[in-house]
């Protein structure tokens, strides 16, 4: 074994963390009430025109769930965009769970909502939406892998959302997932 020529020595020092920063600017109540307009039921079309979608997770790269897909009918594509206090929202599936910031700046599914869950919303020039976390990044579906959230430093083309209104059909089958529908005569 070579001698320790100072170099396997670590001096350690306390640290903390850096709180996080303070609350984005106050969404006013006209975007709030466009947002929570019709129980708050929405689709989120990416900048690619991919849903997100709150799907079984499926683990491809690094542990994350792919979480945007191709518009499909079959795969859970309503969302419910929930008001946690006058200037914050939280992003909800009809199944319960939420989209939360993660601490690598992924985004993840939550089982509730708190501060990593709360977003605030910001409506853009053309219409689309984007949401700031409480850490200043932007919710974004093309972040650094397709098919994956991610939060971003910027507002940039991949960090603003199409909200699209959920079908009658989607809102009849809410939280009782796909059913299929069988005439009264047997046929």
């Amino acid at each position: 074994m070579p001698e320790n020529l100072r170099c396997e020595r670590w001096k350690l020092e306390p640290c903390t963390p850096a709180p996080p920063s303070p609350p984005s600017p106050s969404a006013n109540p006209t975007i709030m009430d466009e947002l929570l307009a019709d129980g708050g039921r929405r689709r989120f079309m990416a900048y690619n025109e991919w849903y997100l979608s709150d799907q079984p997770p499926r683990f491809w790269e690094f542990g994350r769930s792919q979480l945007l897909f191709p518009e499909d009918p079959e795969k859970k594509q309503q969302w419910i965009i929930v008001k946690m206090n006058a200037t914050e929202i939280a992003i909800k599936s009809v199944g319960g769970s939420y989209i939360g910031h993660g601490v690598l700046n992924e985004g993840v599914i939550a089982y509730e909502a708190k501060e990593w869950e709360m977003l605030t919303p910001v409506k853009n020039e053309d219409d689309s939406w984007s949401f700031k976390s409480r850490w200043n990044r932007w919710l974004s579906g093309g972040g650094y892998s397709h098919g994956y959230l991610d939060f971003m430093p910027s507002n940039l083309k991949c960090e603003r959302w199409k909200l699209k209104p959920c079908t009658a059909h989607e809102r009849a089958i809410g939280r009782r997932g796909l059913r299929r529908l069988k005439a009264s005569n047997d046929r």
